[in-house]
């Protein structure tokens, strides 16, 4: 590393166009990291598009040998490569040399596993974004003594960390206990927990209750869920006394709570700088309690 830490390096050169032995210098290249940018995103992966930029002050080209990159997080590393003459197979094609006096873009995509960024928190930590810091080390070889150099950048940034959106029954309402029916709403939530906005469209539901079906069906259309807010969806429904059965009379009727567990599909589209991405089938399924809500007028 000390040869790359100099600051010039005089070599002696012949040839040069006037006829002459004369000095040239050499400054070893520049490298920063330009950009970083979200190229994907979906529900397992998280795609970024780092555009390096490497200078070379020199009146001369130099040799690119490789590069390798490492990605972490809050001292833990969770992604690291190497890139070399010729890309590699995830990666676009890299100059075969450094242009002298000249600017050359490296544009590398790196693609992160969700569950990868998962595992970097705590069991409680419900964080949606977590930083991140990207190290490149640019390898050259100056030509006329077959030297190797290693230039270095760094640049932090943020990921976000995609999560399912959290559905389940907020609250039964009930509207009305007839002579014949008891009629009600089931209060749908779902919560975008996430920091970029998500459409949700063909919403399947079954909805059942001490292992009985109470409901099952769908949501025809699309709706969009702002990133961190949370969408109410009001089903509603009756029951017969008489094919309701004893059991689930006397939960709408005495009860102050119901347990529940809701399962279906939905599909999820991630709303990303302008443009959906997706949309992306998912199962679901959740246990759950729910307040059963009851008219004043009846006292209850």
């Amino acid at each position: 590393m000390a040869f790359s830490l100099m600051c010039a390096l005089i070599i002696l050169l012949s040839g040069c166009a006037s006829g002459e032995n004369a000095p040239i210098v050499f400054s070893e290249p520049e490298i920063t990291v330009q950009s970083l940018e979200i190229s994907d995103l979906s529900f397992d992966k998280v795609g970024i598009t780092a555009v390096i930029e490497v200078y070379n002050p020199s009146p001369f080209n130099l040799a690119f040998s490789g590069l390798r990159y490492s990605v972490e997080s809050e001292g833990r590393q969770f992604l690291s490569g190497n890139i070399g003459k010729s890309g590699t197979s995830q990666n676009r094609s890299v100059p075969v040399q450094l242009t002298a006096k000249n600017r050359t873009e490296l544009s590398i995509p790196l693609i992160v596993e969700t569950k990868a960024l998962i595992n970097l928190l705590s069991a409680d930590d419900s964080r949606s974004v977590i930083p991140y810091t990207l190290a490149v080390d640019l390898t050259t070889v100056v030509p006329v003594i077959s030297r190797t150099i290693t230039v270095s950048a760094e640049r932090t940034g943020e990921l976000p960390l995609p999560r399912i959106p959290k559905i389940g029954v907020q609250e039964v309402v009930i509207s009305d206990f007839g002579n014949q029916k008891i009629t009600f709403d089931i209060v749908f939530s779902l919560e975008n927990p996430n920091i970029f906005g998500l459409s949700v469209g063909e919403l399947a539901y079954l909805f059942s209750v001490n292992d009985e079906p109470w409901t099952e069906g769908g949501f025809g259309r699309t709706f969009l869920l702002p990133p961190g807010k949370e969408e109410l969806i009001r089903l509603p429904m009756e029951f017969s006394y008489l094919t309701a059965g004893r059991t689930i009379v006397n939960i709408l009727v005495a009860e102050k709570r119901l347990e529940y567990f809701l399962e279906g599909s939905v599909n999820i589209g991630i709303l990303l700088q302008e443009k959906t991405l997706g949309p992306f089938p998912l199962r679901y399924n959740r246990e759950g309690t729910a307040t059963i809500v009851r008219p004043d007028r009846f006292g209850m």
